[in-house]
């Protein structure tokens, strides 16, 4: 979760304008005027960016975030090597 909350919300530069499109897309009708729209994405991104403070990511632990979750993909790149699944290979007979 907290990569998750780190990369969509701490990098505006790269992702404010897909916020902006694709969650007013996806939770507003789309009759909502656009200034309106633009005002309940800035609430709730705010809502949300202080979640992301709440799971942990912060200015201290935002190397410690990066490294774990580089980490996790390098092991999970691995285990793909040897399994082109996630949790197993198994062969079926349906």
């Amino acid at each position: 979760m907290r990569p998750a909350m780190h990369y969509r919300w701490n990098f505006d530069e790269y992702n404010l304008d897909f916020i902006k499109n694709d969650f007013t897309a996806g939770t507003l009708p789309h009759s909502v005027a656009a200034e309106a729209a633009a005002q309940v994405v800035d609430h709730a991104s705010g809502r949300i960016r202080s979640a992301a403070v709440a799971f942990g990511v912060v200015p201290e632990s935002i190397a410690l975030v990066e490294a774990s979750y580089a980490e996790f993909m390098q092991l999970f790149s691995d285990h793909l090597q040897s399994s082109p699944y996630s949790v197993g290979w198994a062969a079926h007979s349906w």
